[in-house]
């Protein structure tokens, strides 16, 4: 009996052992962990009952709420700007309570230092958000269609609401005139995104409702799962219409913003949220949350709404682009995109505004002191002490002046690192950096006059001092970083660097003109590659820059073991003045950044092209999302060598004979067959039918092990064969059931295609009576060896399918079992057929009287055993 099962069990202990190697690289391959600060609301509810049959069909199954903070907001009637959030696959409504909260915190916090930003349409926002049951709309595709049909009915009632309400509740606001919102900004989580963007192409949808759309972990590219052919339609649809609808003129206005959570999302492939192949750089922005500033760490699947690092950003965000004197209660689409940008990328990848023009004439008249220097400036609390004492005369002035001459810089760029410490007491907000330095360009009129004029308040780039395992309470401390060209100081002398004169007990300053840092490529092989910095770019270069020339693959991860060694410039120094702090990013695409500060070594995962993308989405793709490779900034102490190991590691994805009829068969079978027609076609899906015949083959196959070896075995194959395909009528089954439970009996109609369990169905119903007839080579009738042919080509053809289109459309496995369960039904019946028809023609004529006396006494010379055996082949 053992052996019998021998192979069944060596099926289940190597699947087995995949599922727990599978979990051990879920819980312990991470490369990042978490540490996010947990966020805190005091949520309140509303739901829009006048929201009914009158405005939606659905509002048996689907509700709309008014989301209002405790303690904040007063009046439960909207008359703000609306923002509408859309959960994703099984959200609630309730998971807008930490963005909510974080945004009405942010808004009263800002209207109390600025009221005057009131008057700029800086009015606040009404958040609502959606309950949709809690339905599984990654699995199923008809969900999608139906929840973006209620999200346009939801749209539609929310701006019926304005003119009423804010007519009653006047703005407070005295001298600008609001309009009245003809648009909703929409945030969509997860499946929420793509539920929004298919509520565009639908027919009850208003044009120009939607004009800045934000999603969070949303795969917008492809399907998480595949588990049904509809969500592929859907997708290969809506995907169409957005590449198509910046073109016709249809989406002009509209902002689309996806944000995702790296590597820590396990749930989503961040590969798949990036939209710039869906959306012209114009109206798009692809953003991972390690790249984020002030965030700068990645976040899970349901981390990403309620970690406190990544609401107080969002909320920031939302209030910097409101403006309810526009219809659209919105700045306009360039500036928000601008914005936009400068809060969520680096600023040393911010290209849309490289600095914000500032000019104004100064002299020496303007400074405590002006200091002339040779190579670099540097700057520590001592220095600022005594050149703070030795211009006493000069001490009602605020800021200094370091000159660096700018002979033979042509090509060249200044990079200053500082520690805003070190100025501590002029910081005022942590948030606006820019007010501590301005760069100028400077002349010499005389030994003892210098004639100035400031070019430029620059952007500063963030450099996080985050560690894993820092409280995630406190707020991580940040070096600034300033990288300018020199060649906007054309027809200088001199280049100014003006500092505050006030200094902190800590911190430190280095600034100096330097050759453009130029990538250091690298073709990484099977061994370890090792790269010194600076290299050969002397004591002045603050960042560096090195490029990895590896395929865009989602199957490789790189790890860079770094340390620092002392270089011989750096014998008089103790220490250096801050730890490497190492950037990944992937250029021109600016989706993924990540940073990393003073590590041991760093796993470098790669998000680009993801795994099994379909070829139309390549193809749209435009040409600065072309794949460079992987780019790694390293900001060190010049004065130290910082040597870094890269090795390379690639692995893969982390995926006879009959039984004795019954004489009640006929009638049992055709009462079966018309039960089943009846059910599947009106009420009843057919993923449910399905289930039935999978549970009846099971208590089949329980029954006939324990008393027919051979049939057992035969019962046993087609329960496995089948097993693969019950994972793609689970999810179908589970909406059904959720919709039961609220009375919603509408079904999609493919739900009710008879044909998509036939084959199923048949086997089953013969199953139970007989098992697959062989189809012998001693059989000489020229169909059976025709079938037998074909017989071969469909399982080979099956396989094949498997192999080459299920990995990216697994749903198609359940039809390819089905067609071959249709086939193994038509070889029964064909086969039986056959077998009457032979029986038939071999069977004697009628017989005459005087040949009964000779078939008599031949019978008579039989065997019991040959008469048996005749009366069972008739």
């Amino acid at each position: 009996m053992l052996r019998a099962h021998t192979g069944t069990l060596v099926l289940v202990l190597v699947t087995l052992a995949v599922g727990l190697l599978a979990a051990h690289s879920y819980f312990t391959g991470q490369t990042d962990r978490p540490n996010c600060a947990m966020s805190y609301s005091r949520p309140q509810y509303i739901e829009q009952t006048e929201f009914g049959r009158s405005w939606t069909r659905y509002s048996a199954k689907y509700k709309l709420f008014l989301y209002r903070e405790g303690g904040y907001d007063v009046h439960n009637t909207a008359n703000r700007i609306p923002i509408l959030f859309i959960p994703g696959n099984a959200g609630s409504h309730k998971q807008v309570r930490s963005i909510a909260s974080a945004t009405a915190t942010a808004y009263v916090e800002m209207l109390g230092k600025s009221p005057e930003l009131l008057d700029k349409g800086c009015v606040g926002y009404d958040f609502f958000t959606l309950g949709l049951n809690e339905e599984l709309t990654a699995l199923h595709g008809y969900s999608i269609v139906e929840q973006a049909d209620f999200v346009n009915d939801a749209i539609r009632y929310i701006l019926a609401q304005y003119p009423r309400a804010r007519a009653r509740y006047r703005l407070p606001s005295q001298t600008a005139e609001f309009a009245l919102p003809e648009s909703v900004v929409v945030i969509g989580h997860s499946m929420g995104g793509v539920v929004a963007r298919t509520a565009f192409m639908l027919p009850n949808h208003i044009p120009g409702s939607v004009q800045a759309l934000f999603t969070l972990s949303t795969p917008h590219n492809n399907p998480t799962a595949s588990l049904e052919w509809h969500v592929e339609q859907i997708y290969s649809q809506v995907n169409q219409f957005w590449r198509h609808g910046f073109h016709n003129g249809t989406l002009d206005n509209v902002s689309l913003v996806s944000i995702a959570g790296g590597n820590l999302d396990s749930m989503i492939n961040s590969d798949y949220t990036y939209v710039g192949n869906l959306a012209p750089p114009r109206n798009s922005l692809s953003v991972l949350s390690s790249g984020i500033n002030d965030v700068w760490l990645s976040q899970d699947h349901q981390s990403v709404l309620w970690c406190a690092q990544m609401a107080r950003k969002f909320a920031s965000l939302l209030i910097h682009i409101m403006d309810a004197r526009q219809p659209s209660q919105l700045i306009p689409l360039d500036q928000r995109m601008d914005i936009m940008r400068h809060q969520l990328y680096p600023a040393i990848d911010y290209k849309q505004s490289d600095h914000i023009p500032y000019e104004r004439i100064t002299s020496l008249d303007n400074y405590r002191y002006i200091r002339e220097v040779e190579g670099a400036v540097k700057l520590y609390p001592a220095d600022m002490r005594m050149l703070a004492e030795n211009s006493q005369e000069r001490r009602n002035k605020a800021r200094g002046l370091h000159l660096l001459p700018l002979f033979g810089a042509r090509g060249h760029i200044i990079q200053i690192i500082y520690d805003p410490w070190l100025f501590s007491d002029t910081v005022r907000d942590y948030d606006e950096p820019n007010v501590q330095l301005a760069l100028l360009g400077c002349n010499r009129t005389s030994n003892e006059n210098v004639h100035c004029k400031t070019l430029s308040i620059p952007t500063v780039t963030k450099l996080p001092l985050k560690q894993d395992g820092d409280d995630p309470r406190v707020s991580v401390h940040a070096l600034h970083y300033i990288e300018y060209p020199v060649k906007e100081f054309a027809g200088f002398s001199y280049l100014g660097v003006e500092v505050p004169v006030k200094y902190g007990s800590n911190g430190f300053l280095r600034a100096a003109i330097t050759e453009q840092p130029q990538p250091r490529s690298f073709k990484l092989g099977t061994t370890s590659t090792s790269i010194k910095i600076p290299g050969n770019k002397g004591a002045l270069q603050v960042r560096n820059r090195v490029r990895l020339d590896v395929p865009e693959t989602p199957f490789v991860v790189l790890n860079a073991k770094i340390r620092v060694r002392r270089s011989p410039q750096a014998a008089l120094t103790a220490s250096p003045q801050f730890a490497p702090i190492v950037r990944q990013s992937d250029e021109e695409r600016q989706f993924e950044s990540k940073f990393w500060y003073n590590p041991e070594s760093v796993d470098l995962a790669i998000h680009g092209r993801g795994a099994y993308f379909s070829a139309d989405t390549l193809s749209t793709a435009p040409e600065d999302d072309a794949w460079t490779g992987i780019y790694m900034d390293f900001w060190t102490d010049p004065d130290f060598t910082a040597e870094i190991a890269i090795a390379r590691f690639t692995g893969g994805a982390v995926l006879g004979e009959s039984k004795q009829p019954d004489s009640s068969v006929p009638v049992r079978a055709l009462l079966a067959t018309i039960m089943f027609v009846a059910f599947v076609s009106t009420f009843v899906p057919y993923q449910f039918a399905f289930l039935v015949i999978y549970l009846a083959q099971l208590i089949a196959t329980a029954r006939t092990l324990t008393t027919n070896t051979t049939h057992g075995a035969y019962q046993l194959g087609l329960l496995l064969f089948w097993t693969s395909s019950l994972p793609y009528c689970a999810p179908e089954l589970l909406v059904w059931v959720r919709n039961l439970s609220v009375l919603w009996f509408e079904d999609a109609p493919a739900d009710h295609n008879l044909v998509n369990v036939a084959g199923y169905f048949a086997l089953r119903l013969l199953a139970s009576y007989y098992m697959v007839p062989r189809l012998h080579s001693e059989q000489s009738s020229r169909i059976v060896g025709w079938m037998r042919i074909i017989t071969y080509a469909c399982f080979a053809t099956a396989l094949t399918c498997a192999w080459l289109l299920c990995t990216r459309r697994p749903y198609i496995l359940y039809s390819v079992s089905n067609m071959a369960s249709m086939w193994l039904a038509f070889v029964h019946c064909s086969v039986f057929f056959l077998r009457f028809s032979r029986d038939y023609r071999s069977k004697s004529p009628t017989v005459t009287s005087s040949k009964c006396s000779t078939a008599s006494s031949g019978s008579e010379n039989m065997s019991e055993a040959e008469i048996e055996l005749n009366r069972k082949l008739r």
